[in-house]
């Protein structure tokens, strides 16, 4: 089963110990959303330890479950295929070329 992972944490120090516990758990495919593809994942396991880091009044934590196959993980961080029906940049950026920012001028 695949899992999307997604919060939003308003303090720099428990974003850093959350991001800590969901990058085991998956590839990152935005800055704080992540996929869990290991059919090992146990989402409760995950919710009990996020609970612990997070503040409810403050913080949010998501997961959704997507529906379909899931194939073998590769062995790297990196992002798996997509399911079909999901579509999605794993670098995060526009595809293309980088476009640079004009020159200043001063006029002499």
């Amino acid at each position: 089963m695949t899992w999307i992972i997604a919060y939003d944490i308003a303090c720099p120090r428990r974003w850093r110990r959350l991001y800590r516990l969901v990058k085991d758990h998956g590839a990152r495919l935005q800055w704080s959303v992540f996929v869990a593809t290991d059919p090992r994942f146990k989402p409760a396991a995950f919710l009990a330890q996020a609970a612990r880091i997070v503040d409810p009044k403050a913080d949010d934590v998501r997961l959704y479950r997507i529906s379909g196959q899931v194939t073998k993980a590769a062995p790297s961080r990196e992002a798996p295929p997509a399911p079909a029906g999901i579509h999605w940049n794993p670098l995060g950026r526009l595809a293309g070329p980088r476009r640079r920012k004009p020159a200043l001028t001063t006029a002499p």
